[in-house]
């Protein structure tokens, strides 16, 4: 209980500040709401976490991986470009919504 205190403005902060990784033209997939900082949030509030929050998580890193590999460097903000690269790594593109 203590730590969800301790969390709750940091992450109300952090939301204020980064637009949700579904919606932005340019996500941050870290910061942005629902990007990997959340997603390891709630595995530190629920260790025992639904499998899709880990499918989430593991998505993630790939991406997040992906899009470092693509640019040579960390990269948080997700890009056009990127999205591009990080599609075919991925093997994503194609794929209508």
């Amino acid at each position: 209980m203590a730590l969800r205190r301790h969390l709750a403005p940091l992450v109300q902060r952090r939301h204020a500040g980064h637009a949700a990784v579904t919606v932005a033209a340019v996500p941050d997939l870290h910061n942005g709401r629902g990007g990997v900082r959340d997603v390891q949030t709630l595995r530190w509030l629920e260790p025992l976490t639904d499998q899709r929050v880990l499918a989430a998580l593991d998505f993630q890193l790939r991406l997040a991986s992906s899009v470092e590999e693509a640019s040579g460097h960390a990269a948080h903000r997700f890009t056009p470009r990127l999205q591009e690269r990080a599609a075919a790594a991925l093997g994503l593109t194609g794929l209508t919504p």
